[in-house]
């Protein structure tokens, strides 16, 4: 079966909205805090008074202007000072530079003095920044040839996982948790593996745009389903 790809796969095409938490006991976090609040227009204004939502576009420019030094001592460092210079404005920079299609940032402020960004893995210790992606878009079509997509239809049919949304009207839309599409969709290799290992090159597809991160954080997706 010849496969028409139209491009690379990409993850980081899917997210659309994260939340993340920044500590007003952490300077660089702080400055970022008030700042936002004093000279960011907030995309949504929160009854909680430390929950902050802003749209990428003004926070990457806040970024950029206000805290270029920070970002850029940490670009400059060495792998042996990094660990000292790592803040929270690279992450925060990075993460808008590497999620393409996100929108807004939804940023919980939190007044603990006893934390960490320190993550241990089994043979190290690395800084890290934690995010969760609550929302995402999984372009299939982008993805998928029109034969490619015509057979991902008729497996989402057969195992009635596009039914009609309350949230989204348009047939070649439907909106799922990350955990459940994965498990509904994964269940046609029980109900009829013969049809699963004849599709096998869609599910290459679907496996790779559900990244691990995405599947861990169950993000809530809006999967596209036709052009």
């Amino acid at each position: 079966m010849e496969i028409d790809k139209k491009v690379e796969y990409n993850f980081y095409t899917v997210p659309l909205n994260v939340d993340i938490i920044l500590y007003k006991n952490n300077y660089i976090d702080n400055l970022i805090i008030s700042e936002i609040k004093k000279n960011v227009q907030l995309t949504q204004v929160s009854s909680d008074r430390d929950i902050l939502i802003v749209q990428v576009k003004h926070l990457k420019r806040t970024l950029s202007t206000k805290f270029k030094k920070y970002i850029d001592k940490v670009n400059s460092s060495t792998s042996d000072d990094i660990s000292t210079t790592v803040n929270s404005a690279f992450f925060l920079n990075n993460i808008i530079e590497n999620f393409v299609n996100l929108k807004t940032i939804k940023i919980q402020i939190s007044s603990k003095r006893n934390f960490t960004r320190i993550v241990e893995t089994e043979d190290s210790r690395i800084i890290g920044f934690q995010y969760k992606i609550t929302n995402g878009l999984v372009d299939y079509p982008k993805y998928m040839s029109r034969d490619q997509i015509l057979r991902f239809n008729k497996i989402l049919k057969f195992l009635k996982i596009n039914q009609p949304s309350k949230y989204i009207s348009n047939d070649s839309y439907f909106k799922m948790s990350a955990r459940e599409f994965i498990k509904q969709i994964t269940s046609l290799e029980t109900i009829d593996s013969d049809m699963f290992e004849e599709n096998i090159d869609i599910f290459d597809v679907v496996y790779d745009m559900i990244e691990s991160k995405v599947e861990e954080d169950d993000s809530i997706l809006i999967i596209k389903t036709d052009f």
